[in-house]
C-alpha cells in the first residue's frame, strides 16, 4: 500500500503526543517534589547530655521508702528548646515524670518511683528528640529495695499446762505494706527446764501455729522464728511462758503497820503466802492494789513473803479492801485475794516496825521498784498482763515522607506518570482512528 503524506503526518503527530506527555509528567514530577514536605534527616546531636542523681541515695526498704531521682538535660544554645513532653526517668519499661520544666539552658525532670519489689533495679533518664528521631540517654543508676523488716511479736499466754496444745499467734508492728507471712514458715522453740523446737510450721489465716507445751513444769522462754518471704525478711521474737501444774494456794496473810491503812502516814505491808498440802513454797511476783494506788510487781522472797513498805499517800481515794494479786509460779495458778482496810499488826515487829525474822522490816529486795505507790490517772485503770506483748531505650519510629492523602509519594509520581503517558497515547490512537475513517469513507454522489 502506498504511504501518502498525510498518513506520513499522522505518524508524526503520535510521536509528538507521546514526547509532549513524558515532558509534561516530568514537568508534574517536579512540582510535586518542590511543594511536597521536607524529608527529616538525622540531627546533629553533639552538646546534649542528661545526668540522673538521686536526692535520698540509692538503698531502701520495701514498703517504706521511695526513691527521689532527678535528670537534667543540657542542650546545645543554637538548639531549639527540647520538649518537656519528651523527658522521662524510666525503671523497667516504666516511665515517670512528677515535674519537668527549664532551668537556664537546661531541661530539669523530678521523679518520685514507686514502688518496686525488693531487688536491684536500674533507672535511666531518657530524651526523645522527634525531629531528628534521636534517643538521649542518662547514666544508669542502680538502686537496691531491701526487703522489709518490722518489729515481730509472738505470743501463747502466760500459762500453760504441761503437755497442753498451745496456740502462738504471730505479729508484725505497724507493718509498710501487709506482711505476706503465709508465703513463709515459723519455727518455735521453748528453752527452759528442757529444750523442744517444732519447725516449718505453716500458719493459719490468723498468723498462728499450733505446738504442744513441755512436759516439764518450769519458765520458759519462748522463741519465735519467721523464716521470711520475698518482700519480708527473716525475723525473731522472744516471750515467756510459764508450764504450771496450776495448783490452788494453800492460803494468804496480811498484816499491815499501822494495823488501820490510813492517808498521811507510811504503809507497810507483809504479805505470807501458804503452800498448798505436799507442794512447795509459792514462788513468783504480787502486786498490792489500794483503792487508786498500786505497786509495780514486788517479788516473792524464799519463804514465801514480801515486806514492802510505802510512803504518805493523800488519799486512799475511797478504798474500802486491799487487793493481792498472785500472778502463779510453775506450780500454783494465779489468784486473787481481798482484805479489809483494818488487819493484824505485823508479827514480832513491836510497835508494829516488822517481823522479828526481818532485820530491816522496810528493806525492798533488789530489783524491786520504788516503794512509792503510783497513783492512778483520773478516771484511768491499770493493766495487770503478767506478759508483756511480746531500662528500656525509646526507638525512634520510621516513616516515609506522604502526600496529604496519605498515599506514599513515589508510588503517586508513578500514578501520575501513566496517567499522563496513557492520556496522551490514547488521543493520539483516537484521532488517527478517526482519520483513517475519513479517508476510506466514500463521498456522497461519488
Amino acid at each position: 500500500m502506498r504511504r501518502t503524506p498525510l498518513s506520513h503526518t499522522l505518524r508524526l503527530l503520535v510521536l509528538f503526543s507521546s514526547l509532549a506527555a513524558g515532558i509534561l509528567a516530568g514537568i508534574l514530577a517536579s512540582v510535586l517534589l518542590l511543594t511536597a514536605p521536607a524529608r527529616a534527616y538525622p540531627a546533629d546531636t553533639t552538646g546534649y547530655a542528661i545526668v540522673l542523681t538521686s536526692r535520698n541515695g540509692t538503698t531502701f526498704s520495701y514498703g517504706s521508702d521511695n526513691p527521689m531521682m532527678d535528670a537534667t538535660l543540657t542542650y546545645p544554645q543554637s538548639a531549639p528548646a527540647p520538649n518537656p513532653n519528651q523527658f522521662f526517668i524510666v525503671v523497667e519499661g516504666q516511665k515517670f515524670a512528677d515535674s519537668v520544666g527549664p532551668i537556664g539552658n537546661t531541661l530539669h525532670v523530678f521523679a518520685r518511683i514507686p514502688q518496686f519489689p525488693p531487688g536491684q533495679h536500674t533507672a535511666i533518664a531518657t530524651y526523645y528528640d522527634a525531629a531528628s528521631q534521636t534517643t538521649v540517654q542518662s547514666n544508669p543508676l542502680v538502686f537496691t529495695i531491701l526487703r522489709a523488716a518490722p518489729s515481730m511479736d509472738c505470743a501463747a499466754g502466760a500459762f500453760a499446762l504441761p503437755g497442753q496444745a498451745l496456740t502462738v499467734t504471730m505479729s508484725f508492728e505497724n507493718p509498710p505494706v501487709p506482711v505476706d507471712f503465709q508465703d513463709g514458715t515459723y519455727t518455735i522453740t521453748f528453752t527452759g527446764p528442757t529444750s523442744l523446737s517444732f519447725a516449718n510450721l505453716v500458719p493459719n489465716a490468723n498468723d498462728a501455729v499450733t505446738v504442744t507445751a513441755p512436759t516439764p513444769v518450769g519458765v520458759y522462754k519462748l522463741s519465735c522464728h519467721f523464716s521470711g518471704t520475698t518482700d519480708f525478711a527473716p525475723n525473731n521474737a522472744q516471750n515467756t511462758i510459764t508450764v504450771s501444774k496450776e495448783h490452788a494456794l494453800g492460803s494468804e496473810q496480811l498484816y499491815t503497820n499501822p494495823t488501820t491503812l490510813a492517808p498521811h502516814q507510811s504503809l507497810t505491808f507483809y504479805v505470807v503466802l501458804h503452800a498448798a498440802p505436799g507442794l512447795p513454797t509459792p514462788t513468783g511476783t504480787i502486786l498490792i492494789r489500794l483503792g487508786p494506788h498500786y505497786s509495780n510487781s514486788l517479788p516473792i522472797r524464799a519463804d514465801g513473803t514480801v515486806l514492802i513498805t510505802f510512803q504518805p499517800v493523800p488519799s486512799l481515794g475511797g478504798a474500802t479492801q486491799v487487793q493481792i494479786s498472785y500472778f502463779g509460779d510453775p506450780y500454783y495458778a494465779t489468784a486473787y485475794t481481798t482484805f479489809p482496810l483494818t488487819n493484824p499488826p505485823i508479827p514480832g515487829s513491836g510497835s508494829g516496825g516488822g517481823p522479828a525474822s526481818t532485820p530491816n522490816p522496810t528493806h525492798q529486795p533488789t530489783g524491786t521498784p520504788a516503794a512509792s505507790p503510783t497513783t492512778t490517772p483520773a478516771g484511768g485503770s491499770v493493766a495487770l498482763a503478767s506478759t508483756p506483748p511480746a531500662t528500656t531505650n525509646a526507638t525512634a519510629p520510621t516513616h516515609r515522607p506522604t502526600s496529604n492523602s496519605g498515599i506514599p509519594l513515589p508510588v503517586l509520581l508513578l500514578l501520575l506518570t501513566l496517567t499522563v503517558l496513557g492520556a496522551g497515547a490514547g488521543g493520539a490512537r483516537f484521532l488517527l482512528a478517526r482519520r483513517r475513517t475519513a479517508l476510506t469513507r466514500t463521498p456522497t454522489g461519488s
